[in-house]
């Protein structure tokens, strides 16, 4: 199957979209294209380019900043109190294709258009909350850590990002 990631568009159909979390489901049909248009936050959207209506899977981003010394200790001694960092707000697959590997891709999309931003403007940290300890160790495959303090709360600067890239 061949899969593109796009942003999310008004021809994009998401009311059939579900990922088996209510919450990420709703999110999607009631808040995606709403913060979009406020520039609050930008959805992506993965597609067949057979099927390019149905979403298989999304994530969202925004930007923001964190507290430096919330992060691991090998981290936050390097950087300021405060820092500029991107925040994967939420990344689902659809049911019908979870386990096929859409979830891997779309996080590497985010990390991608993450570190291309962090070569224009200031971004020392990519943030992700997991929904769960399966979410989390999914993060944890791609290098992310757990905060200290907050254990659903993962991090992966934009530095080591870039590496897996390279």
């Amino acid at each position: 199957m061949t899969i593109r990631i796009q942003a999310l568009q008004v021809h994009h159909d998401t009311e059939s979209f579900q990922c088996g979390s209510a919450p990420l489901d709703d999110w999607l049909r009631r808040v995606a294209r709403q913060h979009g248009g406020k520039g609050v936050s930008r959805t992506f959207v993965a597609v067949d380019p057979d099927m390019p209506d149905s979403i298989l899977g999304f994530y969202s981003l925004t930007v923001g900043t964190a507290e430096g010394a919330s992060l691991p200790p090998q981290l936050a001694k390097r950087l300021p109190k405060k820092i500029p960092i991107v925040l994967i707000g939420r990344l689902a697959t659809a049911e019908p294709v979870r386990g096929a590997g859409i979830g891997g891709l779309l996080l590497i999309d985010a990390l991608r258009r993450t570190v291309r931003v962090a070569s224009e403007v200031g971004i020392a940290a990519i943030l992700v909350d997991a929904k769960d300890q399966n979410a989390a160790r999914f993060y944890e495959h791609f290098g992310f850590q757990r905060l200290p303090d907050a254990k659903d709360r993962l991090v992966l600067t934009v530095n080591t990002a870039a590496t897996l890239f390279d």
